[in-house]
């Protein structure tokens, strides 16, 4: 007996795998894409230096800004009368006030991405008219006490989101 007698259960335990691997590998492409360079973390737009012939010959491209420590995507969920709706994927940037204490605030990235998780999901998002917008103020206004309780007031001068991306599920 070969696979075109093993009946329909055969392909739709199939289907399902496949579509469950694809949707997977999907929603791990978006989390690496967004960990890996968010939106604005690339160098400024190159600048072209112009030649005695007043010709552009090479690029000259501005770097990072060293007061900046990149967060991993942040997965917001988005709940309408306690259902889950969808996730928002969002680009968190650390601002330190002294270049100095970059390395710092990095060895506390893991305690502070568990903070924001843990609140995030304690306090997940109501869905409302303008599904494609989050209250970008209210989200870095509740975000920034978890990092002050964690490095030290005086270390991080802002809490900055970069990029939203919407999920389906």
């Amino acid at each position: 007996m070969g696979l075109c007698h093993a009946g329909p259960m055969f392909w739709t335990r199939t289907d399902l795998f496949w579509l469950t691997l694809f949707k997977t590998i999907l929603v791990a492409a978006v989390l690496i894409m967004l960990s890996v360079a968010p939106a604005g973390a690339g160098p400024a737009k190159p600048k072209k230096k112009a030649d005695d012939g007043g010709h552009a010959s090479e690029e000259v491209v501005a770097p990072l800004d060293p007061h900046l420590v990149f967060m991993p995507a942040l997965v917001v969920p988005v709940v309408e009368g306690g259902r889950l709706l969808f996730y928002y994927y969002v680009g968190v940037q650390l601002r330190v006030v002294k270049v100095a204490k970059v390395p710092t605030v990095k060895e506390h990235v893991p305690l502070i991405q568990d903070a924001f998780i843990r609140y995030v999901h304690r306090h997940p998002l109501n869905a409302y008219a303008g599904e494609g917008e989050i209250d970008k103020q209210a989200l870095v206004g509740a975000l920034m006490p978890h990092v002050s309780a964690i490095v030290g007031p005086e270390l991080v001068e802002e809490v900055i989101i970069e990029n939203v991306v919407r999920s389906v599920i």
